[in-house]
């Protein structure tokens, strides 16, 4: 077996197949993690027309998304201020591989409840669904677009008495609440990911530190090792055109002067093609990819260059799917 062959980020199968483990649980989908668009603390404003619901008025609040559990559904809670008082609101969304939609479910403080389902194409999420207010059901619809740079997002709605004629119900603007610090640790992090992952070893190193060291990167060597010597045994990864895609997600970011830890899941998919890269990581045949999330921490240290890893440990979360 290869020395350093998780290599940080990559999951490196060769000749060694993660064993079957019964009882593990399931992770993320990609349709599970395209919701990632939406996690974080956000504050929002916005404004609601005069409806049949009430007059119109201007709001505000702040809202927080976060993944429950394991990635695989979303909570999000909303703190709201308008003329009218003060609400809250819960929010839990899924996804349901039947319908391939995210059915969701919210509960408010002022006794109004929602249901419904969205679809998400993309940054852009389209939901539909219905409102009950005041003991009567509404029909409701709109649509959730996150901005490219992933700090803002706009939500329209529309509410019908029938389903057929429809009026505007509110829209806002929300915006991500930034740590400056935590985002930079984890710019680092995604950028390092994202270099391994496009075999840009330039970039790699400029992440890095010239003692960094990666701890249990195989069995054969559980203790820390040079990651240097890992990067260069990812060369032959690329030489055997293995291809290699990383997916980072719930990050928990934790800093204390200029030193900063970072744990987060990476599902890591090997694609091999051909028969040299099936070869080289000893796939049978029949195979073409490989896939298996790994819990990954990592220590990082504030430089006048930026945050750098100077440690970092993996361990795989399941078999290989």
């Amino acid at each position: 077996m290869k020395t350093l062959i998780r290599l940080i980020v990559v999951a490196c199968f060769g000749g060694a197949a993660i064993a079957q483990q019964p009882n593990q649980p399931p992770t993320p989908s990609p349709e599970q993690q395209k919701m990632q668009l939406w996690v974080g603390e956000w504050v929002y404003e916005g404004e609601s027309p005069t409806t049949f619901l009430g007059p119109g008025e201007r709001f505000k609040g702040r809202l927080t998304v976060r993944s429950i559990p394991n990635g695989l559904g979303f909570e999000t809670v909303f703190n709201e201020q308008s003329p009218s008082g003060e609400t809250q609101s819960v929010e839990v969304d899924m996804y349901d591989p039947v319908t391939k939609s995210y059915p969701y479910i919210s509960v408010s403080s002022d006794g109004s409840f929602e249901q419904g389902s969205l679809t998400a194409s993309g940054s852009v999420a389209t939901w539909e669904g219905t409102t009950t207010v005041n003991g009567k059901r509404y029909q409701e619809r709109g649509t959730n677009a996150v901005a490219p740079d992933g700090m803002s997002h706009t939500n329209h709605g529309e509410l019908s008495v029938d389903g057929k004629t429809w009026v505007p119900w509110f829209t806002y603007k929300a915006t991500k609440v930034q740590d400056n610090e935590k985002s930079a640790v984890e710019a680092t992090v995604r950028g390092f990911e994202q270099a391994v992952q496009d075999y840009d070893f330039d970039k790699c190193y400029s992440l890095l530190t010239p003692q960094t060291e990666w701890i249990g990167a195989t069995p054969s060597q559980p203790g820390p090792a040079p990651v240097s010597k890992g990067l260069e045994e990812l060369r032959q990864y690329q030489e055997a055109k293995v291809k290699i895609t990383n997916r980072p997600y719930n990050f928990n970011v934790q800093i204390h002067g200029d030193v900063a830890w970072a744990t987060l899941i990476v599902d890591v998919t090997m694609t091999f093609d051909n028969d040299t890269a099936r070869a080289f990581v000893h796939a049978g045949s029949n195979e073409r990819e490989w896939t298996v999330p790994y819990a990954e921490s990592e220590v990082l240290l504030k430089t006048p260059q930026g945050w750098r890893i100077v440690m970092g440990h993996s361990s795989p979360m399941g078999p290989k799917e």
